[in-house]
């Protein structure tokens, strides 16, 4: 039988207190543009889509949505930043928040985006797309 000592039962006791604290603090030390990933559809009946990806060290986002001349679904794709839960679109001069409490995207304060699947985002876009051609 082992008998602890009173100085191995704190330094164990430590030592499960430090690991407890760095399991805890480690556990939310996910990306910070993990929230902002993936497809963006506008709320209401507006057919408006963003993609959200990784490009090299910053991000780029596309955005689909009806071209203003045909009608026709028109890609467009902007260079962006996402830094302190802010995603910001330099060549747009748009900026946008992502809230935690609805799992919304908020551009500018008034475009409000909701979190779509990717397939069926890309789905709907295809669709779309056959459809004005």
């Amino acid at each position: 039988m082992i008998a602890f000592t009173e100085n191995t039962k704190m330094a164990f006791f430590m030592r499960v207190v430090v690991a407890v604290f760095l399991a805890l603090a480690l556990s939310d030390c996910g990306p910070a543009d993990k929230p902002f990933l993936g497809f963006w559809k506008v709320q209401g009946d507006r057919f408006e889509y963003l993609k959200i990806a990784k490009n090299g060290e910053g991000h780029l986002l596309t955005r689909y949505g009806n071209s203003l001349l045909d009608g026709s679904v028109a890609r467009k794709e902007f260079p962006a930043t996402i830094k302190d839960n802010t995603l910001t679109i330099g060549a747009l001069g748009v900026s946008g928040a992502y809230k935690e409490s609805d799992k919304t995207l908020v551009l500018n304060g008034k475009q409000v985006f909701a979190k779509v699947d990717d397939a069926e985002a890309l789905k709907v876009i295809e669709a779309t797309a056959q459809e004005k051609a």
